[in-house]
């Protein structure tokens, strides 16, 4: 069930984002990590309105594991990126692109192409709200 927002809540999710965000332009993973995901559950609990924001969490969250060589999570988070930056923006925009290129370079990596596959075919191209609490 959805709680209702306040204006408080707003700026705990953009702090969260923003924490995110600047740990992970220090390449401080770990907690980069932490507060992407703590801004993904946020949104989802607070808020649940499809923001473009989470486009970006979902994408970051996926290049950290990428950077990790968990290929599997990172596929997953870039499929869910994908199919929400879809319904947002349209297939044609750069992000939708960018989105489909990371996942490329995972398929055509020796490591990562089994998992890749196998995630593409339990995905689903339409985002929903039960999309929220795939990851987490």
């Amino acid at each position: 069930k959805m709680k209702n927002i306040d204006h408080t809540s707003d700026k705990v999710i953009d702090t969260c984002y923003n924490l995110a965000v600047a740990y992970n332009t220090k390449q401080n993973w770990p907690k980069a990590l932490k507060y992407f995901h703590r801004t993904f559950e946020l949104n989802a609990v607070y808020n649940g309105r499809l923001e473009e924001y989470i486009v970006d969490c979902l994408e970051q969250i996926g290049r950290i594991y990428d950077k990790f060589r968990e290929y599997h999570k990172a596929t997953a988070y870039y499929h869910k990126a994908l199919a929400l930056a879809k319904q947002l923006y349209g297939i044609n925009h750069p992000s939708v692109k960018q989105i489909k290129s990371l996942i490329q370079v995972i398929k055509s990596s020796s490591d990562g192409y089994l998992d890749a596959n196998y995630i593409k075919s339990q995905s689903s191209e339409k985002w929903d709200e039960q999309d929220y609490f795939f990851c987490c």
